[in-house]
Formats: structure tokens, sequence, C-alpha cells
């Protein structure tokens, strides 16, 4: 750790010094670098078993929920908090819901992504198979499905 820590320092130092910044302007630099990647650092990844719901009230902000199989919620899901839900891939890993108006609904701030996932939506009335109201979400090899 305290060779990173010495990487990074230098790293500024030079950044500081080829950019003309003075010493007060790297160290908010170096603070604002530490900050976005405290959240890498203590964020947990979590094996899923058969719960999604439970799973997504216990993690944490920046928690990775690893999921195998079918998970069939009685109720679209609401994630009101930063998470990352992954896959092995989306034949392998899927999450459905019956009811409402979607399966899952990421609300207030992200970011969020998911990767891996099928999300399929069996519900015979209108709306999307995700909803995403604010924040930045990002999809990689999911399939998305509604009948």
């Amino acid at each position: 750790m305290h060779g990173t820590y010495r990487l990074v320092v230098g790293l500024f130092r030079k950044m500081g010094e080829y950019m003309g910044m003075s010493l007060h302007h790297r160290l908010l630099a170096i603070l604002a670098a530490v900050f976005a990647c405290a959240n890498a650092i203590w964020a947990n990844e979590i094996k899923v078993d058969d719960d999604l719901a439970a799973a997504v009230a216990a993690a944490q902000p920046g928690d990775t929920l690893r999921l195998e199989g079918v998970y069939h919620l009685a109720q679209p899901l609401f994630i009101g908090k930063p998470l990352n839900l992954v896959g092995a891939s989306a034949d392998k890993a899927k999450i459905t819901c019956a009811n409402g108006n979607c399966t899952l609904a990421f609300c207030q701030n992200g970011p969020w992504t998911v990767r891996g996932l099928t999300f399929e939506r069996t519900a015979k009335t209108e709306g999307p198979t995700v909803l995403v109201n604010g924040g930045r979400f990002t999809a990689q090899g999911c399939q998305f499905t509604h009948p």
C-alpha cells in the first residue's frame, strides 16, 4: 500500500509541474482520487443464493451482486443505491417478474452496472422490462425480454 501511495503522489507531483498546478490544487486532486478509489476498495462482492430482494436490501452502495440461475420476483424490485449486478452470462443468469409494470427499477442516483444477465418481464401489461429513473446505467452482454 505504501508503494502505491508513493506512486500516486509522484504522479500528481509531476502532473502539477507540467500543468502549473499549485500545491493546494494538487492536494485536492489527490483527495479526489483517493475518495474515487475508496468505493472500489471497500465494496463487497456477494454471491446471491435465491433471494435477490434480500441481497439488494443487505448490500452496501457500490457492492457487486453475483447471480447464477433464475430469480423469480413476486413484484418489481426497486433499487435505490449504486450496485453492480453481474451474471456469468445472459443464458446462465435470469431475473423474471410476472407482476407490476417492470422487472427492476433503478431509482435515485447510480451508477448501476448490469452485466451478463437476462431480464424477463412476463406481465401482460404495458411497461418497460427495466426502468431507470436517474443516475447512470450501464448494461453489457444483457438481454431484455417482454412478450
